[in-house]
Protein backbone atom coordinates (compact mmCIF):
# COMPACT_ATOMS: atom_id res chain seq x y z
CA UNK A 1 0.00 0.00 0.00
CA UNK A 2 2.97 2.47 0.95
CA UNK A 3 5.25 1.33 -2.25
CA UNK A 4 3.29 2.49 -4.83
CA UNK A 5 3.38 6.66 -3.59
CA UNK A 6 6.75 5.79 -3.01
CA UNK A 7 7.56 4.65 -6.22
CA UNK A 8 5.71 7.92 -7.69
CA UNK A 9 8.06 9.91 -5.46
CA UNK A 10 10.97 7.98 -6.88
CA UNK A 11 9.97 8.81 -10.31
CA UNK A 12 9.32 12.61 -9.56
CA UNK A 13 13.19 13.00 -8.58
CA UNK A 14 14.19 11.17 -11.59
CA UNK A 15 11.76 13.51 -13.55
CA UNK A 16 13.13 16.34 -11.88
CA UNK A 17 17.26 15.01 -11.71
CA UNK A 18 17.33 14.89 -8.04
CA UNK A 19 18.59 11.12 -8.12
CA UNK A 20 20.04 9.40 -10.85
CA UNK A 21 18.13 6.38 -12.38
CA UNK A 22 20.65 3.52 -12.69
CA UNK A 23 22.21 3.79 -8.81
CA UNK A 24 19.34 4.03 -6.53
CA UNK A 25 16.03 3.30 -8.87
CA UNK A 26 14.46 0.40 -6.46
CA UNK A 27 11.60 -0.43 -9.07
CA UNK A 28 11.49 -1.88 -12.93
CA UNK A 29 12.81 -4.33 -14.79
CA UNK A 30 14.81 -7.03 -12.50
CA UNK A 31 14.55 -5.33 -9.49
CA UNK A 32 11.96 -5.39 -7.10
CA UNK A 33 8.18 -5.63 -8.56
CA UNK A 34 5.37 -4.23 -5.87
CA UNK A 35 2.87 -7.10 -5.33
CA UNK A 36 -0.61 -7.53 -7.29
CA UNK A 37 -3.54 -6.84 -4.38
CA UNK A 38 -5.11 -10.51 -3.61
CA UNK A 39 -8.15 -8.96 -2.25
CA UNK A 40 -11.04 -11.00 -3.53
CA UNK A 41 -14.28 -9.12 -3.87
CA UNK A 42 -17.52 -10.49 -4.36
CA UNK A 43 -19.69 -8.22 -7.00
CA UNK A 44 -22.99 -7.87 -6.53
CA UNK A 45 -25.33 -9.44 -8.82
CA UNK A 46 -28.26 -7.83 -10.74
CA UNK A 47 -30.71 -9.44 -8.22
CA UNK A 48 -28.74 -7.78 -5.08
CA UNK A 49 -28.90 -4.13 -6.85
CA UNK A 50 -32.77 -4.55 -7.36
CA UNK A 51 -33.18 -5.19 -4.00
CA UNK A 52 -31.42 -2.24 -3.01
CA UNK A 53 -33.40 0.07 -5.52
CA UNK A 54 -36.48 -1.38 -4.37
CA UNK A 55 -35.92 -1.25 -0.62
CA UNK A 56 -38.58 0.82 1.41
CA UNK A 57 -36.40 3.11 3.72
CA UNK A 58 -37.86 3.94 7.05
CA UNK A 59 -39.81 6.91 6.16
CA UNK A 60 -38.40 8.69 9.69
CA UNK A 61 -34.42 7.81 8.65
CA UNK A 62 -34.04 10.54 6.12
CA UNK A 63 -30.27 9.48 6.09
CA UNK A 64 -30.76 6.24 5.71
CA UNK A 65 -32.92 7.34 2.06
CA UNK A 66 -30.37 10.38 1.45
CA UNK A 67 -27.42 7.64 1.39
CA UNK A 68 -29.03 4.91 -0.77
CA UNK A 69 -30.00 7.11 -3.36
CA UNK A 70 -26.52 8.49 -3.22
CA UNK A 71 -24.97 4.77 -3.90
CA UNK A 72 -27.65 4.65 -6.61
CA UNK A 73 -26.28 8.01 -8.32
CA UNK A 74 -23.12 6.35 -8.37
CA UNK A 75 -24.33 3.08 -9.59
CA UNK A 76 -26.39 4.57 -12.64
CA UNK A 77 -23.08 6.82 -13.20
CA UNK A 78 -21.02 4.02 -14.28
CA UNK A 79 -20.00 3.43 -10.60
CA UNK A 80 -18.85 7.32 -10.64
CA UNK A 81 -16.62 8.30 -7.71
CA UNK A 82 -17.79 9.83 -4.62
CA UNK A 83 -15.55 12.87 -4.85
CA UNK A 84 -17.08 13.14 -8.96
CA UNK A 85 -20.45 13.34 -7.35
CA UNK A 86 -19.26 15.91 -4.05
CA UNK A 87 -17.42 17.97 -6.88
CA UNK A 88 -20.52 18.06 -9.86
CA UNK A 89 -21.86 21.68 -10.38
CA UNK A 90 -24.88 22.67 -12.35
CA UNK A 91 -22.49 23.21 -15.39
CA UNK A 92 -21.64 19.69 -15.55
CA UNK A 93 -25.36 19.17 -16.83
CA UNK A 94 -26.42 19.44 -20.58
CA UNK A 95 -29.43 18.42 -21.53
CA UNK A 96 -29.36 14.58 -20.69
CA UNK A 97 -26.08 14.25 -19.95
CA UNK A 98 -23.17 15.00 -17.65
CA UNK A 99 -19.84 15.72 -18.06
CA UNK A 100 -16.93 16.17 -16.18
CA UNK A 101 -13.37 15.16 -15.81
CA UNK A 102 -12.52 13.15 -12.86
CA UNK A 103 -11.24 14.97 -10.07
CA UNK A 104 -8.63 12.33 -9.60
CA UNK A 105 -7.40 13.33 -12.78
CA UNK A 106 -7.80 17.29 -13.44
CA UNK A 107 -4.10 17.49 -12.65
CA UNK A 108 -2.41 15.18 -14.69
CA UNK A 109 0.48 15.49 -16.91
CA UNK A 110 -2.06 14.96 -20.11
CA UNK A 111 -2.71 18.22 -22.23
CA UNK A 112 -5.93 17.17 -22.85
CA UNK A 113 -8.18 14.97 -19.90
CA UNK A 114 -10.83 13.39 -21.46
CA UNK A 115 -14.08 14.63 -20.21
CA UNK A 116 -16.43 11.63 -18.70
CA UNK A 117 -20.11 11.64 -20.51
CA UNK A 118 -22.92 9.99 -18.23
CA UNK A 119 -26.08 9.66 -19.71
CA UNK A 120 -28.63 11.01 -16.85
CA UNK A 121 -31.52 8.76 -16.57
CA UNK A 122 -34.81 9.54 -14.83
CA UNK A 123 -33.80 7.88 -11.88
CA UNK A 124 -30.64 10.43 -11.46
CA UNK A 125 -32.73 13.34 -12.49
CA UNK A 126 -35.10 12.10 -9.60
CA UNK A 127 -31.99 11.85 -7.44
CA UNK A 128 -30.78 15.52 -8.00
CA UNK A 129 -34.15 17.18 -7.86
CA UNK A 130 -34.83 15.34 -4.23
CA UNK A 131 -31.57 15.64 -2.53
CA UNK A 132 -29.70 18.30 -5.01
CA UNK A 133 -29.30 22.02 -4.29
CA UNK A 134 -32.42 24.32 -5.19
CA UNK A 135 -30.16 27.14 -5.99
CA UNK A 136 -28.77 26.09 -9.61
CA UNK A 137 -26.17 28.72 -11.02
CA UNK A 138 -23.88 27.11 -13.27
CA UNK A 139 -21.05 27.39 -10.79
CA UNK A 140 -23.16 25.77 -7.16
CA UNK A 141 -22.35 22.15 -6.68
CA UNK A 142 -25.34 19.79 -7.44
CA UNK A 143 -25.59 18.29 -3.89
CA UNK A 144 -25.09 19.88 -0.70
CA UNK A 145 -21.72 18.51 -0.12
CA UNK A 146 -19.40 20.83 -0.87
CA UNK A 147 -19.38 24.44 -0.54
CA UNK A 148 -17.68 27.40 -2.76
CA UNK A 149 -14.14 28.66 -1.58
CA UNK A 150 -13.88 26.25 0.91
CA UNK A 151 -9.97 25.27 1.57
CA UNK A 152 -8.71 21.88 0.32
CA UNK A 153 -8.01 20.23 3.40
CA UNK A 154 -11.54 21.08 4.60
CA UNK A 155 -13.01 19.71 1.11
CA UNK A 156 -11.37 16.37 1.80
CA UNK A 157 -12.68 16.53 5.14
CA UNK A 158 -16.17 17.01 3.94
CA UNK A 159 -15.66 14.34 0.77
CA UNK A 160 -14.59 12.12 3.84
CA UNK A 161 -17.66 12.04 5.44
CA UNK A 162 -19.87 12.45 2.76
CA UNK A 163 -18.43 8.46 1.91
CA UNK A 164 -18.18 7.01 5.18
CA UNK A 165 -22.00 8.59 4.95
CA UNK A 166 -23.05 6.22 2.14
CA UNK A 167 -20.76 3.31 3.38
CA UNK A 168 -22.39 3.36 6.63
CA UNK A 169 -25.87 3.27 5.84
CA UNK A 170 -25.54 1.13 2.92
CA UNK A 171 -23.78 -1.57 5.61
CA UNK A 172 -27.36 -1.08 7.35
CA UNK A 173 -29.54 -1.70 4.16
CA UNK A 174 -27.56 -4.89 3.21
CA UNK A 175 -27.81 -6.66 6.24
CA UNK A 176 -31.60 -5.34 6.70
CA UNK A 177 -31.96 -6.86 3.21
CA UNK A 178 -29.69 -9.57 3.63
CA UNK A 179 -27.21 -9.84 1.38
CA UNK A 180 -23.99 -10.76 2.47
CA UNK A 181 -21.85 -9.15 0.88
CA UNK A 182 -19.85 -5.74 0.79
CA UNK A 183 -20.83 -2.47 -1.28
CA UNK A 184 -19.38 0.76 -1.16
CA UNK A 185 -18.35 4.20 -3.01
CA UNK A 186 -15.35 5.10 -3.79
CA UNK A 187 -13.14 7.92 -2.63
CA UNK A 188 -10.18 8.66 -5.02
Amino acid sequence: MYLRPLRSIFNEAIEESIIKTEKCYLFGRHRYCIPASKNTKKALDLEDIKKIYYYKCEPEVESELRARDYWLFSYFGNGMNAKDIACLKNKNINDSYMIFERVKTERAMRSEPKPITVFLTDAMKAIIEKWGNKDKPPDNFIFPVLEAGIMPLRQYELVQLFVNFINDWLKRILKKLGIDKKATTLFC
